[in-house]
């Protein structure tokens, strides 16, 4: 079934690739080996079998990820002047790049630590937390990371609420 699903595959690499700077072709074998551990483990109870692989992938994905940055240290070295392209942006100009730049900076002076924090923390690991297809999915992913980090639950709500509240702004 792997040949059916390949487009998936490549496409969980990519993105993985696009953000993390991780070698295409080494993240595309562990997707892949992802995909052949989960489909031999699949159980029709646990959900949709597309639904169950992507998970599957993504959740490898993110570690082989993880265990790259412990090996070699940061694998990304994004700065805010390429923020627009983890957002997927049709072009690129310095023009926006400075503008997001400037409105970013902003966001800082007005927005707690707690929110900053959230803030940067997606921005450093988008792969991981941006770019999910279900919103909701990637706030439980971003509040499973901030628990596991020790955040309390009303530091993280208290942060989510004043993000979408700024957002709500312009």
């Amino acid at each position: 079934m792997l040949e059916k699903d390949i487009n998936l595959v490549r496409k969980i690499a990519w993105n993985f690739h696009r953000s993390t700077s991780i070698d295409f072709d080494d993240l595309f074998s562990e997707a892949c080996v992802a995909y052949l551990e989960a489909e031999q483990q699949y159980d029709k109870s646990r959900g949709k079998f597309p639904s169950y692989i992507y998970m599957a992938m993504t959740s490898h994905l993110m570690n082989v990820a993880e265990r790259e940055k412990a090996i070699n240290g940061p694998i990304s070295n994004h700065s805010f002047e390429d923020i627009e392209d983890w957002f997927y942006f049709v072009e690129f100009s310095p023009e926006k790049a400075l503008i997001l730049t400037e409105k970013w900076e902003d966001m800082k002076q007005h927005m707690s630590p707690v929110a900053t924090a959230i803030c940067e923390m997606l921005f450093n690991k988008p792969a991981i937390f941006i770019q999910m297809d279900k919103p909701k999915l990637a706030r439980g992913i971003i509040r499973r990371y901030l628990r596991d980090s020790g955040w309390t639950w009303n530091s993280i709500w208290d942060g989510f609420h004043e993000i979408t509240e700024y957002c709500h702004q312009y």
